[in-house]
């Protein structure tokens, strides 16, 4: 029953794939999120292989993805608003993400999983999608919000984030938990990683032309 809702939650990442062949056209920002869902694939591919070969190779490509899934939805957001404050941010952020692996190597901690990168990553996340809504409150005026993408794009942003958070900070006491305490722990990051890519395709699929 665990590898099944494993495997469903590996394949979830083809969702947003397929309604990129409505498509005739990509803007900047589909171009980002087309390269983020290929690179996710491939990701997943490697670590399912990896996974029970070698932790070490695991953890590392998992670091790899995160700063690039990091690079690649943050550009998303630089491209969507003009607001200088929050580009200014981002430009920082980017900053990290150059910075980052670097103290990454030198620390020699690139093959372990407990470190800040998913944590710094899913609170910018956060701080970034929350200004979305935000500025639909309180400046943008969008008539229809359901049918902006942005509005699919920032709402899988801040459901998967701030799960992902959660889950990542009582990660730890993941080997104190009873085996149905596993099971229940697991099953909600899989039904958070379908939710999340789902409401990307949802996001994908406002652009194809009516």
């Amino acid at each position: 029953m665990l590898e099944v809702i494993k495997n469903i939650s590996t394949l979830s990442v083809l969702l947003p794939l397929l309604c990129f062949l409505t498509l005739k056209a990509l803007n900047k920002t589909l171009q980002l999120l087309l390269l983020l869902f290929i690179i996710s694939v491939l990701t997943e591919v490697l670590c399912h292989y990896y996974a029970p070969r070698s932790l070490k190779t695991y953890n590392t490509i998992q670091n790899i993805y995160t700063l690039t899934e990091s690079a690649l939805l943050a550009g998303m957001f630089y491209i969507e608003f003009d607001s200088v404050k929050l580009r200014r941010f981002i430009r920082a952020f980017f900053i990290y993400l150059i910075i980052a692996p670097i103290a990454i190597l030198l620390l020699g901690t690139y093959t372990q999983a407990d470190n800040l990168l998913i944590s710094i990553e899913c609170v910018v996340m956060i701080i970034l999608s929350f200004y979305f809504f935000t500025q639909v409150f309180g400046q943008l005026h969008i008539q229809r919000t359901t049918e902006y993408p942005l509005f699919w794009f920032s709402s899988a942003v801040l459901y998967y984030f701030s799960t992902a958070f959660v889950l990542y900070v009582f990660r730890g006491k993941l080997a104190n938990f009873s085996q149905h305490g596993f099971f229940v722990l697991t099953l909600l990051n899989a039904i958070t990683n379908v939710a999340h890519y789902l409401l990307f395709a949802i996001g994908i699929w406002k652009y194809r032309p009516i």
